[in-house]
């Protein structure tokens, strides 16, 4: 138990200087003229932030559709004799049998 008390302390003490030595870094690149980020985002180029809103959304729909086989069965048992936010529920909490009489949450 000791042990592994002390290995959290270290790893807690290197993420502290591995922060510190960021802040460090952005500080001397700020006082250097440097500016950090994205160059398109910091002048409001429109093309930039479309760019960036579709690459964020194709991710996130990728995501989603990646957990198809999870939700959908689920959608589809509940839909419609259940509302919308009993479904959503039930997907966010990730314990059907919870929220849902009758609904065992097996496929």
């Amino acid at each position: 138990m000791f042990s592994l008390q002390v290995l959290g302390a270290v790893a807690q003490l290197e993420r502290a200087l591995i922060s510190e030595r960021t802040k460090a870094g952005l500080c001397a690149a700020r006082s250097c003229g440097r500016v950090g980020g994205n160059p398109g985002l910091r002048t409001r180029d429109a093309n930039a932030i479309r760019k960036i809103r579709q690459s964020r959304n194709a991710a996130y729909l990728d995501a989603v559709l990646a957990r198809l086989d999870t939700w959908l069965p689920i959608v589809r048992r509940m839909r419609p004799s259940h509302p919308w936010g009993d479904v959503v529920r039930v997907l966010n909490r990730g314990h059907p049998r919870c929220l849902v009489p009758g609904f065992d949450g097996l496929d």
